[in-house]
């Protein structure tokens, strides 16, 4: 090996540098470009995450910025940290202008950004928990992706252009896909791998054909001939083994039929069950309601208004309520969980889904039959009484369905009558588990229900006790359902129809009544051909009691709301936000045409009004503890700050545990060499040169293996610091006579190697920077098989 041999190798192993310049800037353009396409092709596989590709542009536009960014600042031959460094303030630049404009000010973010950042993390972090793939877009998913992709970008960059790895400038980019692939739906499966495999593979063969001058002697004497040579070949195999396997992979016996562990999903017997875990669309309604207050998310056409009910919520962990549960194709009659005699009235409805998020199918309570499914598939829950659009729909949107329902028509006699004793264990063990509410939400509880007997009428005097004029409609407060939110929204008494309705039903718990959360809408607006327009301001939650006799009734915490129908045993009118102003409320008349109603097995309808018990003057201000805001909710900013701090904390933690894993195995592979080196005198001499040639590394000295010891002391003469000149040679040497002389060295041979490499390996250290022994240590290569810096 030559002196230029090794300078040659050094200059193309600098980390903070482009490669040798004998490489055609078009070659390296092409190489950068092939990585751009890699990471564009990942984010195509987002679409089997996703229920439509509307993300695309954003994921996209995060991920070129990010290369372009780490590009400029490698091709300007700045470092590491500087380039890390710009990258960062890209990210923030990037997030502001693509996904929070209106935050920004002068393009740049504000606090305001930061905050809307927050909030849309926050309610991400809880919809991951639930969410079962495809998932509409929520900002806080895309947020979430868009800063994945930019990371992927930087990280891809430098491993692939400054450390030359090309595998690792490729790991970042997998684990995304394979995350993407475990978490996805069955849509785009075969389209996003084979894009996947076959950018990879190119970006492989175009940094191969960069490095072709450092290659077997033929292709270094013609580089470009080389390259053309690598990629012609290359791209033959590559494309080959995709197309094969592509092809014949779909067609394998067994290739579609079910997995053997159905780890995704467990059905239970008869019929093939669905389990479906869905975003809960209470965690969502407060930016329906503030952002998505004039999109129109579907329309009913019905002769009778009703609440356009999505799901219940049976499930509180004590920060959210959320539900799970086994689906069934919706043919036929469905099964009902009302009691055998309750009076109803049925209801047809034909609604058509504008933008509402999927797989939601809106309906009055309870759904009877599905008329018309309209090309969703539908699929029902009987539990909870949820209509879904099916699992293989991709999306909700312009579909058309027809539901039939049967509405309850209460009974006060029946709902007077309602004992504890008479409510089914099963119900009790699922919606009775009381949460762990503090001291002062249990104590408003009971006064809220003092004097009350019966669970009626406990349900009603905890609903009156929410509609005083004590308590506050607004969206100003922010977004929360957990206990702690339960227990600051009591205190500030102001919030909107989230709080309400999971305040209510985490205080009836405590209070011993079986209770769920509704989610879904309000009636809407009328138009003069009688159809309902439901747009987002009109997005709301309730609560619903189990009533033994009656089964489930909802109840209107919520101040300026009250559903169709039920003034009869609730005493409020129908009352739904004023158009256009949600904080606001119009009382409803309600259509004089009223079906007749029927009965399952008897009952009668009711028309009495109840008067509400008093409550006394809820406006005491004792009922607010001094000194306290209500406003450090687990669903406000410093619970989203805490949440987005763990999340940075452990993707911290994870970088660092994999940054030190490197160090950490070197060490441990030097300890282990160095043990078995010490049994022998000659092994001793061998373990001062290796230490030493190590050294060298620092020096971006590229050592072949089958350099002679002479050979690599010769070479590195140029290099090398001036007091480590003679202690190499010297050491050289030691080391050849060790090698080949038919007496083992003796003690005073082995201190002089010792010493020799000890000089070496200090002044070498002096010699670098601390930046680039922290470059060395972290780098990865000399674990690699063939990467270990020796000599023969």
């Amino acid at each position: 090996m030559t002196e230029s041999n090794l300078a040659e190798g050094a200059r193309a192993e600098r980390h903070d540098a482009a490669p040798a310049p004998n490489v055609p800037s078009s070659v390296l353009g092409a190489a950068e470009l092939s990585l751009v396409v890699t990471s564009l092709a990942l984010v195509y596989g987002f679409s089997r995450i996703f229920v439509n590709h509307s993300f695309f542009w954003r994921l996209a536009a995060f991920a070129a910025i990010s290369h372009a960014v780490a590009i400029a600042i490698r091709r300007l031959g700045r470092g590491i940290l500087l380039s890390a460094l710009a990258s960062f303030v890209g990210l923030a630049l990037t997030t502001g202008l693509v996904l929070y404009s209106s935050t920004t000010r002068l393009l740049l973010p504000t606090d305001a950004t930061r905050d809307a950042a927050r909030v849309d993390l926050d309610e991400a972090w809880q919809l991951f928990r639930e969410i079962r793939t495809p998932v509409v877009a929520h900002p806080g998913f895309v947020l979430g992706a868009c800063v994945a992709m930019w990371l992927v970008g930087f990280l891809a960059d430098w491993a692939a252009f400054r450390i030359w790895s090309p595998f690792e400038a490729l790991a970042p980019g997998a684990v995304v896909f394979i995350f993407c692939s475990l978490e996805a739906a069955e849509q785009d499966r075969l389209a996003s791998t084979f894009a996947f495999a076959v950018t990879a593979l190119f970006f492989i063969l175009m940094h191969r054909a960069i490095r072709v001058d450092r290659s077997a002697s033929w292709l270094a004497a013609e580089p470009e001939r080389g390259r053309r040579a690598v990629m012609r070949t290359g791209a033959i195999i590559a494309l080959t083994a995709v197309v094969v396997g592509g092809i014949i992979g779909p067609s394998l016996p067994g290739s579609h039929d079910d997995a053997a562990i159905a780890w995704r999903r467990f059905g239970k017997g008869g019929q093939a069950a669905q389990a479906r875990i869905t975003i809960s669309p209470l965690v969502t309604i407060r930016s329906r309601l503030a952002n998505l207050a004039n999109v129109e998310a579907f329309t009913v056409d019905a002769d009778q208004p009703d609440y356009w009910r999505l799901t219940s919520l049976d499930q509180f962990d004590g920060t959210t309520w959320t539900s799970s549960g086994e689906y069934q194709n919706a043919k036929g009659q469905l099964p009902s969980q009302l009691p055998a005699g309750t009076t109803t009235q049925t209801l047809t409805q034909t609604i058509t889904i504008k933008a509402l998020d999927p797989p939601w199918m809106p309906a009055a309570y309870e759904p009877v039959s599905v008329e018309s499914d309209g090309g969703t598939k539908a699929i029902y829950e009987a539990e909870s009484a949820t209509l879904t659009i099916g699992n293989k729909v991709a999306s909700g949107t312009n579909l058309t369905y027809v539901i039939k329902s049967r509405v309850p028509v209460r009974d006060l006699t029946v709902l007077r009558a309602a004992t504890d004793a008479a409510v089914p264990a099963a119900i009790r063990q699922r919606y009775g588990v009381a949460p762990d509410l503090t001291n002062f939400v249990r104590s408003r509880a009971r006064q809220a229900v003092s004097g009350a007997t019966s669970p009626f009428a406990k349900a009603l005097a905890l609903q009156n006790y929410f509609r005083s004029p004590a308590f506050t409609y607004s969206l100003t407060v922010p977004a929360g359902q957990g206990v702690d939110s339960v227990d600051a929204f009591l205190r500030a008494r102001i919030g909107y129809c989230e709080q309400y309705a999971s305040a209510y039903a985490a205080m009836a718990r405590f209070l011993g009544l079986p209770a769920r959360v509704a989610v879904g809408f309000t009636p809407g607006e009328q138009d003069a051909n009688g159809v309902w327009h439901v747009r987002g301001e009109y997005a709301h939650a309730w609560p619903e009691v189990y009533l033994a006799g009656a089964g489930w009734v909802r109840f209107e915490p919520t101040p300026g709301r009250g559903a169709p129908g039920d003034q009869a045993y609730t005493g409020v009118p129908f009352q739904q936000p004023s158009a256009g102003d949600p904080t606001t409320a119009t009382t409803v008349p309600v259509p004089t045409t009223v079906p007749v109603p029927t009965t399952i097995a008897g009952g009668a309808t009711a028309t009495t009004v109840p008067n509400p018990s008093d409550l006394g003057d809820l406006s005491d201000p004792s009922l607010v503890e001094q000194g306290t805001t209500g406003l450090g909710s687990p669903g406000g900013p410093s619970h989203a700050l805490r949440t987005l701090a763990r999340a940075l904390l452990a993707i911290v933690l994870a970088i660092a545990l994999v940054t030190l894993a490197v160090p950490a195995a070197k060490w441990m592979r030097r300890s282990t060499r160095h043990r078995q080196l010490r049994q022998t005198a000659r092994g001793q001499i061998t373990m001062a040169w290796e230490d030493a040639v190590a050294s060298l590394g620092l020096l971006r000295m590229s050592v072949s293996a089958s350099a002679t010891p002479s050979e690599v002391a010769a070479a590195a003469a140029a290099n090398a610091p001036d007091a480590a000149r003679k202690p190499l040679h010297t050491l050289a040497g030691i080391a050849t006579e060790a090698r080949y002389a038919p007496e083992d060295p003796d003690a005073d041979t082995i201190a002089r190697a010792a010493s020799a490499s000890a000089t070496i390996r200090s002044t070498v250290t002096r010699h670098v920077s601390l930046g680039r022994r922290i470059r060395s240590a972290l780098d990865p290569r000399p674990l690699f098989p063939g990467a270990t810096v020796t000599s023969r």
